[in-house]
């Protein structure tokens, strides 16, 4: 018995135009992987047949569901990248020494988590490595990327504020002391890129300052 069609198959079990699969792939509704060897692409029988499930059922029930199974595809891939993240976190000491074959996993992990709630697990891994992260770290991110460093503060930020936004933070201590262990990693965060920013710029150390306070940040 099969276990995955291609994509013209998928197309024809669900009565649709190949255009209208791409697009259930993108929306996470659907998971497109490659053969080993091969460009082409398969899905599973069994991510069809529930497909084909909802798409029979009413409107309303679909569009529900939908926006579930959307919601899971982005909550496994944020936990998939976030794994790489443990790996890296793992695999070093202090400070980070990222390799370029880090790069991609730092910057997708960062732009998959602010567009997530609250999260205890991920937000520890995420102070980890502002806690760790320096200059040569910085460098080495921006090489891609050079204003990735503000998505970074951003994230710092964003962390913060959703530690002390939530409900029981008053009664946590874990929330309370993971509160102060991000307030310490943006100051170590900010000292990096300090130095960044003197060692790839003609600022001095005031200016570089009086230049990141602009951007809503304080050190």
């Amino acid at each position: 018995m099969k276990t995955k069609v291609s994509i013209e198959e998928a197309a024809n079990i669900l009565r649709v135009s190949k255009r209208t699969i791409s697009s259930y792939i993108k929306e996470g509704l659907l998971t497109a992987k490659k053969e080993p060897g091969s460009n082409k692409k398969y899905i599973s029988i069994e991510d069809i047949t529930q497909l084909k499930e909802l798409r029979e059922q009413n409107v309303s029930q679909f569009d529900l569901k939908k926006e579930i199974i959307v919601l899971k595809a982005k909550v496994s891939k944020l936990e998939s990248i976030l794994n790489v993240i443990s790996k890296i976190l793992d695999a070093k000491a202090e400070p980070l020494n990222l390799a370029p074959e880090d790069i991609t996993s730092i910057k997708e992990s960062c732009a998959a988590r602010l567009q997530c709630a609250f999260d205890f697990t991920s937000t520890q891994t995420w102070k980890e490595i502002f806690l760790r992260i320096d200059e040569n770290d910085i460098l080495m991110l921006c090489k891609e990327a050079p204003y990735f460093w503000k998505d970074l503060l951003k994230l710092n930020g964003l962390l913060i504020d959703q530690v002390i936004s939530e409900e029981r933070y008053v009664t946590s201590l874990d929330l309370q002391t993971l509160h102060k262990e991000l307030i310490e990693s943006r100051r170590r965060f900010r000292i990096s890129l300090v130095l960044y920013l003197e060692l790839t710029s003609p600022f001095t150390a005031i200016k570089t300052k009086t230049f990141i306070d602009s951007i809503g940040e304080k050190l």
